[in-house]
Parts: C-alpha cells; sequence; structure tokens
C-alpha cells in the first residue's frame, strides 16, 4: 500500500485536446490560481481514466470534500475538507483524475474550475481511505481566488492511498500458495 500527498501543481500536459495541470507527489514553485465568484463552495470530483481516455467516475456526480469561503479577507487560508474514497479497481495504466470545481454558495451551481491528473500509478486498486483535501483560498477584487503550484500556495490531497500491481499480484501468488 501507497500513501501519498498528491500536490495540485502548475506543470501542464495535454489531456483529451485540452491543457491539464498535474496531481504530482512533489509541488511545483510557480503558483497559480482559479477564481469563481465573490464566496464560494469549493469541492472535487474524481475519475479514473484508461490509456485510451475514457474516464469512469469514482465520486457520485457532484463535488465532494466541500469547502466555504464567506469571500471575507479575514476568511483567508488554507480551507480542509474530507471525503471516503472507495476502494476502487484499476489497471496498471489508468491515471486518476480530480477536477476543482466551484459555486457561489446558494444556488449551488457548479462550475469547473481547473483538472488534474496523475501519472499512470501501475496500480491494481485505489484502497478505500479517507483523504483530505486542503485548499489554498483567498480574495482578490471580488473574487475568491483557488491557488495552488507553489510552496505558498500548497493546495493538496493527503492520504491517497493506492496498492501497487506488483503488490497485489505477488499477494494473490502467496494466497494461492497456502491455499487461500
Amino acid at each position: 500500500m501507497t500513501v501519498e500527498t498528491r500536490y495540485f501543481t502548475s506543470t501542464s500536459e495535454s489531456y483529451k485536446g485540452i491543457t491539464v495541470k498535474k496531481l504530482l507527489t512533489a509541488n511545483t514553485s510557480s503558483s497559480l490560481s482559479a477564481s469563481t465568484a465573490y464566496g464560494g463552495r469549493f469541492g472535487i470530483r474524481v475519475w479514473k481514466t484508461d490509456t485510451s481516455e475514457v474516464e469512469t467516475e469514482i465520486t457520485a456526480g457532484t463535488p465532494v470534500a466541500t469547502v466555504i469561503h464567506n469571500g471575507d479577507v479575514g476568511d483567508d487560508g488554507e480551507f480542509d475538507a474530507t471525503w471516503a474514497c472507495p476502494e476502487t479497481v484499476l489497471a496498471s495504466t489508468d491515471r486518476i483524475v480530480v477536477r476543482v470545481y466551484s459555486s457561489r454558495v446558494t444556488p449551488t451551481t457548479w462550475q469547473l474550475l481547473q483538472t488534474f491528473i496523475t501519472e499512470q500509478l501501475g496500480a491494481s486498486k485505489m484502497d478505500g481511505a479517507t483523504w483530505t483535501v486542503h485548499y489554498c483560498l483567498y480574495v482578490s477584487g471580488t473574487a475568491v481566488l483557488f491557488h495552488y503550484g507553489s510552496s505558498t500556495y500548497p493546495s493538496r490531497i493527503t492520504d491517497f492511498t493506492w496498492t501497487s500491481g506488483a503488490v497485489a499480484a505477488i499477494l494473490r501468488r502467496l494466497l494461492v500458495g497456502v491455499g487461500l
């Protein structure tokens, strides 16, 4: 089992014909931001994607690990929320896609802020684990900015937990060997 911190980084790549950012185990040094209307709710949705870029959603169709920034400068800083990632079978070539969404607090109409993607994990599954999503949120004029990509704004996911495909294969062979 591998337990990681995954950072929302400023490194880009092309995925499905658009530019997305990478979700990596090391942060980058250039901060970026994405904004929403004044005052806001933030959350993530999560998918696995195969080598053909076919996505299967792991979340249930609406953002999870949601937080609310009240739109006041005094509320600026890091906001944390959790999501119970269910155990999810993966192919070794699958990647994980995390999209950050925002909405006004009322009404809640979610809009995509940014898409992040991992490398191919070489995993057999995402383990059932409680992720903590850390959002760096700051007011700028009439917008709340989601900052990421640097040590100043270390937006990230902690307890990102998966099992290596190689480890799973070894365990299967051991279990077969002892008659289980």
